[in-house]
């Protein structure tokens, strides 16, 4: 028995140590070749550009390369190992020969290392004993049987180190002399390959470099790489070497992928752009920040991809509350969502762009809309409304759109932060009643540009598969975008169309009606850009303004973004029709003066109702069947407006609009005629505007057909009279006031209403 356990106690060993082996062997095989990666994060743009890099969790940096320049790849070959092609991973003759120097020196096992086993410990790293070394010999055989040649050394040149905190030789070339690795010379190689040999000299700078570059020149002349006149010439003379910062553009969007250990991010940025939008908004940080106006943010979008180009959360990363990300933060609309109104408004029949809106002063229930002028234009035509960014004719065509149904289209159109009802917005919503993010808001602009093809806008560069939809028409939004284009550029953009290189932009600007946002959102066929400023506490500053705060910043980003072409006429989705030149809608038999022009498919637009026959009697005077005598009137047809606006006769400019007058001897129609106080409305409450002389005069305005005078008493006391003149203006105090108007003939009207002063 003892003789038999002699015999099997080295077989026992002998497979006991295979097994070990064998299982050894398969776990390395197994390895991923990764899995040295030091789990940091590099973002970079869509051409491969590094924009940013972020520490791992040990505190280093490694900016992988996919690629290794030639000359690079045969300069490390030669100097760290010559075989690398021809060997298994291991040089048994090497590890030999140094094993036997290790033990006559009584040394612990070093040297002998192929670049697949430097690769093999750098995978995992281990004290250097004799047993790690068998296990880095055992891996290096499983990675060359599991990976090419060029996968190896591709890793081995990630990995490597190359001083302090720096890992690979694309991060050491970036560090230490600004450039990317394909742009390294020469001599920069021949000294970058010298670090991992021994990192502390790269302080130094000493004569032990000197020696090692040296060294390093040497094997790739003896290689053939260089020629004998480069190799002499190069000798002793180091390349400069520096620590520079690593690059360091869109900071918020990169923000997003901190701490994703381990993570390549290929982003949809075009460095080159980012760098310059980077370069614009600290330009008029400086600008606006005399001003008060702190934070500046932009996006620019590639129409036909939907991916992001630029993304500037704000103009400071390091300033004033900077590393607030603007581009994702809800900021009250102004008037930005106003294009859209007016686009769904034409495709459905509601008007035309030369349709006319009225801009009186009027209640929508309690809602009582101002112009940012405190001034009324009567009535003008949706064109001119929203090009002049006007907010009771908006709120008019609201009320007629329909607020369920818009707010049902900003969903659709990815507006993502309405949390309230529709009813909660109500028709405020169009004057920024709402939040957005200026991300949201390039979203829908650019499915403007797209005519009406939404996707999701993306900044990551890898394919997106969201799907689409169209939310609009093509012919909408050629109409729109060609009113759009013809909106005032800001002062400094006055001569545009002056310029060879001038182009077409659509643009809409925006201002929050406390003044804390100013936007401007422009597209052309390629891009869509939006700009918003302000200040990220949500401090109001009356400097602010869309047109003449964001206005330039987007003109300057436009200008360096390449010129686009003009958007085309859709071929489709178009048709002919005949309108009243008057009043833009659709011709009726009454309708002499016509005009034809392109509307969308879906629009079936009413026909004018502006023009009408009345019964005229010989001296011109409109009558009835109680004042008229029979035989003694014609009809005429004339331009009438609806009576609640006549009393603003004198802000309506349309050419044929010539109000007639009742016979004044009608009892019928005089009878029962008596001033009604249209403004203040009745239980109102009415903020007033300031002025430099402290708060401006509200304008009253009365309904009154006669001819009287009018008495207009404001708190118990007589303030004035008209005659033929149905306004007023009017200083009500703070809180509580009564007015009345009393004719001459003692009619009279009152309304209690209160007053606010900001």
């Amino acid at each position: 028995m003892p003789n038999l356990r002699k015999k099997t106690f080295p077989l026992f060993i002998i497979l006991s140590i295979t097994i070990y082996l064998t299982i050894l062997f398969y776990k390395v095989y197994t390895l991923d070749l990764k899995n040295g990666d030091l789990k940091g994060v590099s973002i970079y743009d869509r051409n491969g550009k590094l924009l940013r890099v972020f520490l791992s969790k040990d505190q280093q940096y490694q900016i992988s390369t996919d690629s290794i320049p030639d000359l690079l790849s045969k300069a490390v070959i030669s100097f760290e190992d010559k075989l690398f092609y021809s060997h298994p991973g291991v040089r048994v003759d090497a590890i030999l020969r140094a094993f036997i120097q290790n033990l006559t020196k009584g040394k612990k096992f070093s040297g002998a290392s192929t670049i697949t086993m430097q690769l093999a410990r750098l995978i995992s790293p281990k004290e250097r004993t004799y047993y790690n070394k068998i296990i880095e010999i055992i891996t290096a055989f499983a990675l060359e049987l599991k990976y090419s040649k060029e996968e190896i050394l591709l890793e081995y040149i990630n990995l490597v180190p190359c001083g302090g905190n720096v890992r690979g030789y694309r991060t050491g070339s970036l560090r230490y002399f600004n450039r990317e690795i394909e742009s390294l010379d020469f001599s920069q190689i021949s000294t970058l390959i010298t670090f991992p040999n021994n990192p502390t000299l790269i302080i130094k700078k000493g004569k032990q470099l000197k020696n090692l570059y040296n060294r390093v020149l040497s094997d790739i002349y003896k290689e053939g790489i260089i020629d004998k006149l480069t190799f002499e010439s190069s000798k002793d003379i180091l390349a400069k070497i520096g620590y520079y910062p690593f690059p360091a553009n869109a900071l918020h969007l990169s923000d997003k992928f901190r701490g994703k250990e381990g993570k390549r991010v290929d982003l949809s940025i075009d460095r080159s752009i980012q760098i310059n939008v980077e370069s614009i908004l600290k330009r008029y940080d400086n600008i606006l920040g005399k001003q008060g106006i702190d934070n500046i943010s932009a996006i620019v979008v590639e129409n036909s991809s939907r991916k992001i180009l630029a993304y500037c959360g704000s103009d400071n990363y390091y300033g004033v509350n900077g590393m607030v990300d603007g581009i994702k933060s809800p900021r009250s609309t102004g008037s930005v969502l106003k294009p859209f109104l007016y686009l769904l408004s034409i495709e459905e029949g509601i008007i035309s762009p030369l349709s006319i809106l009225p801009d009186f002063p009027t209640y929508f229930g309690s809602y009582h809309p101002r112009n940012n002028s405190n001034r009324f234009s009567g009535y003008v035509n949706a064109s001119f409304a929203l090009q002049n960014s006007l907010n009771v004719p908006a709120v008019d065509l609201l009320s007629k759109y329909g607020v369920d149904k818009f707010y049902s289209f900003l969903k659709q159109g990815g507006i993502s932060t309405l949390f309230r009802s529709p009813s909660n917005y109500g028709l405020s919503i169009i004057l920024g009643g709402s939040e957005a993010t200026p991300f949201d808001i390039a979203q829908l602009y650019s499915t403007l540009a797209n005519y009406g093809e939404f996707k999701k806008i993306s900044y990551l560069k890898e394919r997106d598969s969201s799907s689409t939809k169209n939310i609009f028409g093509k012919g909408g939004s050629y109409l729109t975008l060609k009113i759009l284009s013809d909106i005032d550029r800001p002062k400094n953009q006055s001569s545009w169309k002056l310029f060879d290189s001038y182009q077409d932009i659509s643009w809409k600007t925006g201002t929050s009606y406390s003044k804390r946002d100013g936007w401007a959102c422009g597209v052309t066929k390629k891009y869509t850009t939006v700009v918003w400023c302000g200040n990220f506490d949500g401090k109001e500053n009356p400097n602010i303004s869309g047109k003449n705060s964001a206005g330039p910043i987007l003109f300057s980003i436009f200008n360096f973004l390449k010129k686009s072409d003009s958007f085309s006429k859709p071929e489709i989705d178009l048709k002919k029709v005949l309108l009243c030149k008057a009043s833009g809608f659709k011709a009726s038999k009454l309708c002499k003066d016509t005009i034809t022009i392109e509307l969308p498919e879906s629009s079936y637009l009413n026909e004018c109702n502006f023009h009408k026959q009345v019964p005229i009697d010989s001296n011109g005077n409109e009558v009835c069947s109680q004042c008229w005598e029979i035989g003694k009137y014609s009809y005429k047809t004339i331009f009438d407006i609806p009576t609640k606006y006549k009393a603003y006769n004198s802000l309506v400019k349309i050419n044929e609009y010539r109000p007639v007058k009742h016979k004044k001897e009608c009892k019928r129609f005089y009878g029962d005629e008596k001033p009604i106080i249209i403004y203040p409305r009745r239980g109102s409450t009415i903020e007033l505007s300031k002025n430099r002389d402290g708060y401006s005069p509200i304008e009253s305005t009365v309904s009154y057909g006669g001819d009287d005078k009018l008495f207009w008493i404001l708190n118990g006391k007589h303030i004035g009279k008209t005659s033929g003149e149905s306004r007023y203006k009017i200083d009500p105090l703070e809180g509580k006031n009564i007015l009345e108007v009393i004719s001459s003939r003692g009619e009279k009207d009152r309304v209690v209403f209160n007053v606010v002063k900001p």
